[in-house]
């Protein structure tokens, strides 16, 4: 399983690389300008958005779903940005959290992704 990450915090790439080599996937990690362009050439099960990183979100999540139809987008960001975290819901990311929900919670969303594989 691949999983996609679209950030530029290399704390949060770290922090993921371990959930990710835990529940058996690759994770990979690209740039908002890249990341459409990634998921054509190799497909992902689920593209994790840093909503710290994107500055049009729904135009993201536009290129993303454009590129790869069928993949699972969840967005996290700081609880105190509540317009991006809604535009990330409005503009169709399944999974929408906060920055602290995330980390929480990343290591046994990728398990759940994982066994459904």
């Amino acid at each position: 399983m691949r999983v996609l990450l679209i950030s530029a915090d290399l704390m949060i790439a770290s922090m993921l690389e371990g959930a990710a080599r835990g529940a058996g996937a690759e994770l990979v990690v690209a740039s908002v300008a890249v990341a459409a362009e990634q998921l054509s050439a190799a497909p992902c099960r689920l593209a994790i958005i840093d909503l710290a990183s994107a500055a049009d979100v729904p135009a993201l999540i536009e290129s993303l779903r454009a590129a790869a139809p069928e993949v699972r987008l969840l967005a996290f960001g700081p609880h105190v940005h509540k317009a991006k975290l809604e535009q990330a819901q409005q503009a169709g990311c399944e999974f929408v959290m906060s920055r602290g929900q995330f980390h929480n919670s990343a290591g046994a969303i990728l398990a759940e992704l994982a066994k459904a594989n």
